[in-house]
Formats: C-alpha cells, sequence, structure tokens
C-alpha cells in the first residue's frame, strides 16, 4: 500500500465544536445502529426474508456515512485498502 493511510476514529473528546463533523460522526453513528438491527433481524426466527434483501442497503448507508466524514472535516477522501467486492448470486442449496 502506497500513500498515507489514516483512520477515522473519535477520539476521547466529547464534541470537535465544528457542527459538520459533529453531523458526520451521527449519521456513522446511526447508519452502523441501522446495520446492527438489520443483521440481527437476519437471525430472527420470526423476520422475513427482507432483513437479508436490507442488509446490502444498510452497508450502503453505513459507507456513505464514513466517506462523508472526511469532507466534512476537510481531510481529503479516505485511501481504499481493499477491493471493492462483487456481487454473486448465492444459492440456498450450496
Amino acid at each position: 500500500m502506497h500513500g498515507e493511510h489514516r483512520r477515522l476514529s473519535r477520539g476521547t473528546k466529547e464534541a470537535t465544536g465544528n457542527p459538520g463533523i459533529e453531523a458526520g460522526w451521527r449519521s456513522i453513528s446511526v447508519a452502523a445502529s441501522g446495520l446492527a438491527n438489520t443483521f440481527s433481524r437476519m437471525f430472527d426466527k420470526s423476520s422475513s426474508k427482507q432483513a437479508f434483501d436490507d442488509l446490502g442497503d444498510a452497508l450502503d448507508t453505513l459507507d456513505i456515512a464514513h466517506r462523508a466524514l472526511p469532507q466534512e472535516a476537510g481531510m481529503p477522501p479516505l485511501i481504499e485498502t481493499t477491493p471493492e467486492l462483487t456481487p454473486r448470486l448465492v444459492h440456498a442449496n450450496a
């Protein structure tokens, strides 16, 4: 991997004082909670197949929130360290 690699971190402070950054962290928190709820519904026997279908949307929402924070902080975009996932069909009998 070449170039600078940074990780987003909240650190130990309660708030940055920058409304854009604080909104970005709230967006990440809400998206992460939504992903956790969606993921847990996948294992609930009373849940429908919809939980599986919603997982991709929840992951996309978290990704969008995560990518927006550096922009709000006035930082360059995060460096991609992993290849983009390629969708593939998963068969129930596989």
